[in-house]
């Protein structure tokens, strides 16, 4: 469902991805995550996470964010945040406050 998407964890402190700071989907996501910072391995960050964006290159992501809705109904919810991402938040929290 997920293949080959970037992720970003959005934090407390902070916005964190694998994707090369050089690269251009890095600078696009700058402007949704102002402090957004390349990491080499996202499981050696130490921030509380409230939302995860799942992101692919200029990708319609309708199909994604169904099947991931109907996987994880109560549990977690995913909305489409535009330039091919897909927002996953917990289902009492709203994206604004991820």
């Amino acid at each position: 469902m997920f293949k080959p998407a970037w992720l970003i964890l959005s934090g407390r402190q902070g916005a964190y991805t694998e994707m090369p700071a050089s690269s251009q989907r890095f600078a696009r996501s700058q402007y949704f995550y102002n402090n957004l910072t390349s990491v080499l391995d996202l499981n050696d960050v130490k921030d509380d996470i409230f939302k995860l964006d799942f992101t692919w290159l200029n990708a319609d992501v309708s199909a994604q964010e169904q099947r991931f809705n109907t996987a994880f109904a109560g549990q977690l919810r995913a909305t489409s945040s535009g330039l091919g991402g897909l927002d996953v938040i917990l289902p009492h929290v709203n994206k604004a406050y991820a």
